[in-house]
């Protein structure tokens, strides 16, 4: 698309080498028109044909008499399928949303020229060390690449709460004329901010409940297999989930680093010498502090954050699960 070509290459690199993960499941972002895809609902009918033979034998198995430790397995690719075809539909069903907000990111992406010289370097570091991290971990984000998109956009969009930081930190160096309308054009930048991450959470919030919905029944059910039977196969299979609870944790971190940046533009504002300026100016900097006083989150549902203490929740769900379903097959 020429919209997302004429962005800062560095910004476009991320994103392509994302995009291209997600093209190889037939889902096309920045192109929805094209024929291929047709492709994404043939792979879609394929996965719920798969998870609806899958269940069946399921129950077939349990009429035969199979026990928990036997079914275990069983249950957990039951789960894995059902929570793939979920997946499949959000994503082709928010493909618009997603490629909305990447381009509304690129359009407020700030280019070398926009930032000061010591802030161009934080940048250059957030891009490539993010970049080099997402590709050392491209196995594991195959399995999750819709987490890998979103780790992205909240990265970069942290990013863009840092060099606003740096703005307001900078903004009373010029006269007290050129000071005032620099923040007032900081003020739309900054509610532009916040509209983004409004975006995101419309955009991602249901496929990361999805993820937290199902993790903790397939991961319990791994665990009690590996805990229970101890065969290779069941070892791998919760190392495979493992991998998976790494996604949702770095998800989970990439969020809580993006709402304290948020926070930490009232910090910003503060620190800009605004005792020293004109009533505009001081009306200015309390509007931007006023906006920064609550915590803004990505949020999955409208109980649940994308945050450190949700991925903590996550975890004791998940033990308390392991520790029921182990103790009522004991008994």
């Amino acid at each position: 698309m020429s919209e997302f070509t004429n962005f800062e290459p560095m910004f476009q690199e991320t994103y392509k080498f994302i995009l291209d993960r997600i093209k190889s499941n037939q889902i096309y972002i920045m192109n929805e028109g094209s024929w291929r895809g047709c492709l994404c609902w043939i792979k879609l009918s394929v996965n719920i044909l798969a998870a609806i033979s899958h269940t069946f034998g399921v129950f077939e198995r349990i009429g035969q008499g199979a026990d928990l430790v036997q079914l275990s397995t069983d249950l957990s690719a039951v789960l894995i399928l059902w929570q793939a075809s979920l997946l499949y539909i959000q994503f082709c069903l928010n493909r618009k949303l997603l490629k909305n907000f990447v381009l509304h990111m690129g359009s407020k992406w700030r280019t070398d020229d926009q930032l000061h010289p010591d802030m161009i370097a934080v940048k250059h570091e957030y891009v490539t060390t993010f970049l080099r991290f997402i590709t050392v971990q491209d196995v594991g984000y195959l399995v999750c690449f819709d987490l890998l998109f979103m780790n992205a956009a909240m990265h970069h969009l942290r990013l863009m709460f840092v060099m606003l930081q740096d703005d307001l930190r900078h903004v009373h160096e010029g006269g007290v004329e050129q000071a005032e309308n620099t923040l007032k054009k900081l003020i739309p930048h900054h509610q532009d901010l916040l509209n983004l991450i409004f975006e995101l959470s419309n955009a991602f919030g249901a496929i990361f409940i999805i993820h937290l919905a199902f993790f903790s029944g397939t991961m319990c059910f791994f665990g009690f297999a590996a805990r229970i039977h101890c065969s290779p196969e069941s070892i791998k299979n919760l190392f495979v989930a493992n991998i998976i609870l790494v996604c949702i944790y770095t998800c989970c971190y990439y969020g809580q680093n993006l709402t304290d940046a948020s926070v930490d533009i009232a910090q910003a504002a503060y620190e800009s010498q605004w005792h020293l300026k004109s009533h505009e100016y001081k009306k200015c900097i309390l509007i931007i502090m006023l906006r920064s006083q609550k915590a803004q989150y990505i949020k999955s549902t409208s109980f649940t954050n994308v945050s450190l203490q949700t991925f903590t929740k996550i975890l004791n769900v998940t033990w308390s699960l392991l520790s029921l379903i182990t103790k009522v097959y004991e008994a």
